[in-house]
């Protein structure tokens, strides 16, 4: 396999970028932190719609999982900011 295409960190950052907001309302938010701490069970009428709006995104994580490696490179990434001349 190709290095590029060995490297899940690309489409793990496309998939982070792909998927979409949950509701900002409280009452949203509330039923997301308390199913997912495992206080209540998976509610699909309440919840599977943000399912459905992320499963690119989702999709996308599940193939990234299965690459073998996942380098970020964060730690060699370099920013050169030039002044600007005006």
């Amino acid at each position: 396999m190709p290095t590029e295409t060995r490297n899940a960190a690309l489409r793990y950052w496309m998939a982070f970028a792909d998927m979409q907001d949950p509701p900002a309302d409280e009452a949203t938010r509330k039923l997301l932190e308390s199913t997912v701490s495992g206080d209540i069970p998976w509610d699909e009428a309440k919840l599977g719609a943000l399912i459905q709006q992320n499963d690119a995104a989702i999709q996308e994580m599940q193939r990234a999982a299965e690459l073998p490696d996942c380098d970020w490179v964060l730690s060699t990434v370099r920013v050169r900011v030039r002044p600007s001349r005006s």
